[in-house]
């Protein structure tokens, strides 16, 4: 579900409590989603989305959990508290999927999601298991995959027996290299 005001998005899903705010272009062609870990504001901003919007392709750029205006205090002082809650990390990936969702409902089959700096982590982990054909420009310069690095950047429980960073590398090897040779 989502509601549209100018180039203002609020993307829900249906039964869920979460918000996705977002600026959102129409246009014609490939959509293009942006993710950057300062939030919407530094999204908007980015050479990649302001190309996409010069050139009249649907542009996308999202506010993703607990980033930029959506940072808000979360008492995580519960000992169980990820027993009952997804970590930020993992609500990130997941308003991630809700925009790629909001875009393959306004009828695009292709998608290209650009994540810069961490936020290139959260697209990768979402490509990995986003349906539909993606284009996917990830940044994971410095991230390798070990234990340390998933505690300190992507802080997922279990990730690692999912099958952690080779197992994302492997499931969305196509969608990068569609990126890399366009």
């Amino acid at each position: 579900q989502h509601e549209i005001s100018g180039e203002q998005i609020q993307i829900t899903r249906s039964g869920r409590r979460d918000r996705v705010a977002g600026y959102w272009h129409k246009g014609k062609g490939t959509p293009l989603l942006v993710v950057n870990p300062k939030g919407l504001a530094a999204g908007k901003q980015s050479a990649a989305l302001q190309a996409a919007v010069a050139m009249g392709r649907p542009a996308m750029a999202i506010e993703a959990f607990q980033t930029g205006d959506a940072i808000a205090v979360r008492d995580r002082s519960h000992r169980y508290f990820l027993t009952f809650n997804k970590s930020d990390d993992a609500n990130r990936v997941q308003d991630i999927l809700s925009a790629l969702a909001f875009l393959r409902s306004q009828g695009h089959t292709k998608v290209e999601l650009k994540g810069t700096g961490i936020a290139g982590i959260w697209a990768l982990f979402a490509g990995a298991v986003a349906p539909g054909e993606l284009v996917l420009d990830a940044d994971t310069k410095g991230f390798s995959g070990t234990d340390d690095d998933f505690l300190e950047r992507f802080f997922v429980p279990v990730i690692q027996r999912a099958g952690g960073l080779d197992a994302a590398m492997r499931i969305t090897a196509k969608a990068r290299s569609l990126h890399a040779n366009p």
